[in-house]
């Protein structure tokens, strides 16, 4: 539940009646969560209170220079803030659950010392510690301004757009595993029992989370503070053209200017595979039986923009664990430049892009003159700014977030028992306990691509509309898109398939396996991604004529992509082809059926009659549409060897039809056509290769409309939704080894019914 208030104020002033028109308004709205605890994949013992107000303003500025000569300008500034505020009662804190483990990292570095930490136990509901308290702030400003010239029969216009955005980003960033075991985004610590790395296990997780016996303990240190912002910019200049009544021709150029996001303060990290040293003196040696890491330097290939940190940003984040300070400012610059950390980058480290020209081409031809049949096409490229969740990531990369794991052993991998205190200047975890030796694990760095391909759009469609009678419009058209450039995550610490397997290295900690030896998962946004989308659209729309308005479309497409979210990941890194298959949301064939009928009875009675017994009508919508794409998963994981898991698939046998099923909730698909992967391979199945239930679902409604008075009406509501009560599945059991591989296990709502009166005065 929430509390939600809007506040809008709209200012409209004619300095002018003919020449201009200057308009503002200026918004807010801000919205409370009320306190709550929540469960959500998780039990959060911790009471949360969100809250998230928006303001924003809008200056627009019309003005006729001439009958054919106009200008438009306008600028919008907005704010949006996220404050996730988190009880600080004393109720819930690590020492009085009998967790005595010590912070890897000093007390100062934790919003709330002493918060009770993440509890992860194989095969349980997690316990979460949450992230919270924590907090952004992003702001926006557009410029824009365009013009638009008549003359003859040509409309000219031209425009340029100037934007700012960015955001002060103050959460606590998830990073990515060091060794593999997952390092999450609690402050406060996140233990993993999950009876592995630990001599003394019972085989049994949640016998090792009674007696304190964690897998891996992992921290972050200092949370950073990273003032992210960019500045867009971009004209357009078109004509349209009618050559003659019957042809429009409309062309036109967009050039577009997309940098980087970058820091105000320079506090970022990112791996560069160009900047890795193999030599003995720098690149780290890992030890196969420990994991940890000796000699060399722990920030090989790693660089931060800029010759060195500016000095506004001191007091505001952290630096190898240490707050930058006035007093240290110099030594810890120096210590970037030792570490090879800053290397005189640009303060955006990616690469920037000047030709991002996009032509666009389009016709309306009206072929027998008639204005009953119109031919229509075109075509053009769009480009589109990298997103700032593609680098929010690297904020929480060391040296300025540090982020430590503690694996369990015979005598260090108690909960209730001490370990010796972090190297902080070398981002160093411990291992042993009660005084123990400091060792060193791989750091784990979230990076992007250092090309920074712009992703983009081609685009093309083709139509026919024809105008029957009655006024029924009839329209089919073809819709292709290409996207080139997408951004998909890859590991490029991933190793080459069958590597964990080979006799050699069934007894070697992963981290000596590693191609980049010294540092641990790095994963990277890159924009090697493509996809493509093919569609046939056909619809027929009937405007309201004699009490009937009705209205068909059939959708039939194929959409194929290499990843369908933002945090898609590549799951071979050296391949990344093995992504690629039909989108997860695609469905090929989608019919969308709808009308309102108002009913004719007791029209034209006197008025009494009328109000009473007129004034009825229906209405519905339909949704007829083909099921969406499943992807087989082996049961056991990482079958490839290759230390990390995204989904790899099963294998197909040759010649097996997965249709060739019941398509019943008992079996869905040809569960024969499916095995585990072999060891040291990759499966063949492909991603998503089996195709799910489909929608069947149908909405009613019935309406009363009557007056009371001449100025209030009213309306009565009787809304169905699924009103057969049709199942329509949409879940289905995909992993080999699950007890119910092969059936649907899920479905959407059933009937619902509500009523509901509307007055208007």
């Amino acid at each position: 539940p929430s509390n939600d208030r809007k506040e809008t104020i709209k200012i409209d002033y004619n300095a002018d009646s003919i020449k201009s028109h200057l308009g503002v308004t200026l918004r807010h709205y801000t919205q409370d969560a009320l306190p709550s605890w929540g469960t959500s994949g998780s039990s959060q013992l911790l009471q949360i209170s969100p809250v998230f107000p928006e303001r924003g303003a809008t200056v627009d500025l019309t003005t006729n220079f001439s009958p054919t000569l106009l200008n438009d300008f306008a600028f919008t500034a907005t704010e949006d803030i996220v404050h996730v505020n988190l009880s600080r009662g004393t109720g819930l804190k690590r020492d009085t659950l009998g967790i005595d483990f010590p912070y890897v990292f000093v007390d100062a570095s934790k919003d709330i010392a002493g918060k009770i930490p993440t509890v992860n136990v194989t095969g349980f509901d997690s316990i979460s510690g949450l992230p919270y308290p924590s907090g952004s702030v992003g702001k926006v400003f557009v410029f824009q301004d365009i013009l638009t010239k008549i003359r003859g029969n040509h409309v000219f216009k031209a425009g340029v757009w100037i934007e700012q955005d960015g955001e002060n980003d103050r959460d606590q960033v998830r990073v990515t595993p060091g060794s593999g075991s997952g390092i999450g985004n609690n402050l406060n610590g996140t233990f993993t029992f999950d009876g592995s790395n630990i001599a003394t296990t019972t085989g049994a997780p949640l016998a090792d989370a009674l007696l304190g016996n964690f897998g891996v303990y992992s921290e972050l240190g200092f949370r950073n503070y990273t003032p992210w912002v960019a500045t867009q910019k971009g004209f357009f200049a078109q004509d349209s053209w009618k050559v003659t009544p019957r042809l429009t021709i409309q062309g036109g150029l967009r050039w577009d200017y997309f940098p980087p996001y970058h820091s105000r303060w320079c506090n970022f990290s990112s791996f560069n595979p160009l900047n890795y040293s193999t030599l003995p003196e720098i690149q780290q040696t890992v030890d196969p039986v420990t994991g940890s890491v000796t000699g060399g330097n722990p920030y090989n290939g790693i660089s931060v923009p800029c010759q060195q940190l500016p000095r506004d940003a001191i007091g505001h984040f952290a630096v190898f664990g240490q707050e930058l300070t006035d007093s240290n400012y110099t030594a810890l610059n120096k210590d970037l430049r030792d570490f090879g950390l800053q290397r005189g980058l640009p303060p955006e480290i990616f690469q920037k892009h000047y030709d991002l020209f996009q032509p666009r081409l389009g016709f309306a031809w009206d072929p027998f003159g008639k204005g009953t049949t119109s031919i229509r096409g075109g075509g053009g490229i769009f480009y589109n700014h990298i997103t700032l969740s593609d680098v929010t990531l690297m904020g929480g990369n060391s040296p300025f977030q540090l982020a430590a794991e503690v694996i369990g052993g015979a005598n260090t991998g108690k909960a209730d028992c001490p370990a010796a205190q972090l190297d902080a200047s070398r981002a160093c975890p411990p291992v042993g306990s009660g005084g123990g030796a400091t060792v060193a694990l791989p750091i784990p760095v979230t990076g992007g691509d250092l090309v920074s391909k712009v992703p983009a759009v081609y685009q093309w469609t083709l139509s026919v509309q024809h105008l029957l009678p009655q006024d029924t419009l009839v329209e089919v058209g073809y819709v292709g898109t290409r996207g080139r450039h997408l951004v998909l995550n890859s590991d490029l610490n991933q190793l080459r398939v069958g590597t964990k397997d080979l006799p050699q290295n069934q007894n070697v900690q992963v981290a000596a396996l590693f191609p980049y030896q010294g540092l641990g998962g790095l994963t990277a946004g890159l924009n090697d991604a493509n996809s493509k989308y093919d569609a046939l659209q056909v619809s027929v729309q009937r405007r309201l004529y004699r009490g009937l308005q009705f209205g068909a479309a059939y959708t039939y497409s194929n959409t194929f992509d290499y990843g369908s979210d933002l945090y898609a990941n590549a799951i071979n890194t050296y391949d990344i082809k093995y992504n690629f298959g039909p989108a997860d949301w695609g469905r090929r064939n989608i019919l969308v059926l709808n009308y309102v009928y108002q009913l004719p009875f007791f029209k034209g009675q006197n008025d009494l009659v009328s109000r009473v017994l007129g004034g009825w009508e229906v209405s519905g919508v339909a949704a007829l549409e083909s099921g969406t794409p499943h992807t087989i998963s082996n049961a056991n994981g990482d079958r490839a060897g290759v230390n990390s898991d995204f989904g790899q698939y099963g294998v197909r046998a040759a010649g097996c039809d997965p249709s060739n099923a019941p398509r019943s909730v008992e079996k869905w698909f040809n569960t024969s056509c499916f095995t585990e992967a072999p060891a040291g391979t990759f499966g063949n199945a492909g991603r998503n290769s089996v195709w799910g239930p489909g929608v069947r679902n149908w909405d009613f409604a019935l309406y009363k409309n009557g007056k009371v008075t001449e100025r209030l009406n009213y309306q009565f509501r009787a809304e169905f939704f699924n009103v057969l009560n049709h199942p329509s599945f949409n879940s289905i059991s995909t992993g080999l080894g699950n007890g119910d591989f092969g059936q649907i296990n899920g479905a959407n709502d059933p009937r619902e019914i509500q009523f509901g009166v509307k007055l208007n005065f």
